[in-house]
């Protein structure tokens, strides 16, 4: 019982340690990559691209 709270205890303070409230712009291209068991996709974000379109 003891080990299950403690567990607990250190999932919480880890994962909101691991949050970040900082947010920075992005200036360049970027590329995500995803891949699924039947798909894969390359992802382009280009923020001059997307405000120009929007």
């Amino acid at each position: 019982m003891k080990l299950k709270v403690l567990f607990g205890i250190f999932l919480i303070i880890s994962l909101t340690a691991c949050s970040s409230t900082k947010q920075s712009d992005i200036a360049e291209e970027v590329i995500f990559y995803g891949e699924g068991e039947h798909w894969n996709v390359k992802y382009i974000y280009n923020p001059e691209l997307y405000d120009e379109k929007k």
